[in-house]
C-alpha cells in the first residue's frame, strides 16, 4: 500500500485523487488507511488539520478540534506506535488520538518529544 502527495492531492495506491483545501503536510500510512496532515493556511486558525482517508480515498474522519481558538494548536507531525496514533502539534503537545474515530483521548504538554504513556 502506498498514498501518494502533491501540493493538495492525495493520490490513494489504485490511482484515484483526493482533493484537499489546503497543501498536505505529510501522509503517514497504517494498515488500511493513511492520516493526512494539511498546512494551516497562515492568519487562520485550523486545529483540526488532520484526515483519515481510507484505500478507497474516502476520507473516515477529521480530527477532533480539543483546542479551539488556539493558533498554535495545528498539527505538524504523526506516528502510529504499538496501534496507537500520536500527533504532535505546534505548541508542542502530543496527542493520543483514537484511530478509529479521530477523537482525542489524551494529550501531553512535552514539547512535541512523545510523551512517555
Amino acid at each position: 500500500m502506498t498514498f501518494a502527495s502533491h501540493d493538495n492531492i492525495l493520490v490513494t495506491p489504485s490511482g484515484g485523487e483526493l482533493s484537499f483545501a489546503h497543501n498536505i503536510r505529510s501522509v503517514v500510512e497504517d494498515d488500511d488507511q493513511c492520516y493526512v496532515i494539511v498546512d494551516a493556511p497562515e492568519g487562520v486558525v485550523f486545529n483540526d488539520n488532520v484526515f483519515c482517508v481510507g484505500l478507497d480515498g474516502a476520507v473516515r474522519w477529521q480530527v477532533e478540534n480539543k483546542l479551539k481558538g488556539d493558533e498554535f494548536a495545528f498539527y505538524t507531525g504523526a506516528v502510529v506506535r504499538e496501534e496507537e496514533l500520536f500527533l504532535f502539534n505546534f505548541g508542542g503537545f502530543t496527542v493520543l488520538v483514537d484511530r478509529d474515530n479521530g477523537r482525542v483521548q489524551e494529550f501531553r504538554f512535552d514539547k512535541g518529544m512523545e510523551a512517555t504513556w
